[in-house]
């Protein structure tokens, strides 16, 4: 006698197997769901920054990029004149500091300031609403911005506070606590 199809246990297997894969699988489907704001939210800020650079570098003007946290907007266009470029961070990501009102300015010899070059203005970040966040550090002399994982927050005046992803000597976005990027000093 010849079998045709399955048996009741062979079918329960598979049926067991596939609920482990489909169970192992949402985990980490719903991370990068949830995840995918703020990478968008990066590519955003980082596409901000490149062609505010490119501006400067192949025009006849320097160029601005202003972060406006309030709005979650990020806008560029040539110092002194009119903003051409207003992008505003997707849903489900936004400036950690909502009173953030961050000016770039990056010069056609390659250097950038930021808001008179302090250190202190130099940093931002931004967050999911899972409270994952990526920082973003200029480095003026180098006309550069560094992209680390954290949240950078400002207390009243003092030193800038680092959370998440800053490690003993490390820093945030290659910033040593001495003020260090990548061999270039930023004061300490």
């Amino acid at each position: 006698m010849q079998r045709r199809g399955f048996t009741m246990i062979e079918v329960m297997i598979v049926v067991v197997v596939a609920a482990v894969v489909v169970g192992v699988a949402i985990p980490s489907f719903n991370a990068t769901y949830k995840r995918s704001p703020l990478d968008k939210g990066k590519g955003m800020v980082q596409d901000a920054i490149l062609d505010a650079k490119v501006h400067a570098a192949t025009g006849t003007s320097d160029w601005q990029v202003i972060f406006n946290g309030a709005a979650n907007r990020i806008s560029s266009g040539p110092i002194g004149g009119a903003i051409s470029d207003v992008r505003t961070l997707s849903a489900g990501c936004e400036f950690s500091v909502s009173s953030l009102n961050l000016t770039y300015e990056f010069y056609r010899d390659g250097t950038a300031i930021s808001d008179g070059g302090l250190i202190e203005t130099n940093k931002f970040s931004i967050e999911n609403d899972r409270g994952e966040a990526v920082s973003f550090t200029l480095v003026g002399q180098i006309g550069e911005v560094r992209v680390g994982s954290g949240e950078v927050t400002y207390p009243g005046g003092g030193d800038i506070i680092q959370k998440g992803g800053v490690t003993p000597g490390g820093g945030i976005g290659g910033v040593t606590p001495g003020g260090e990027v990548g061999g270039v000093g930023i004061g300490g």
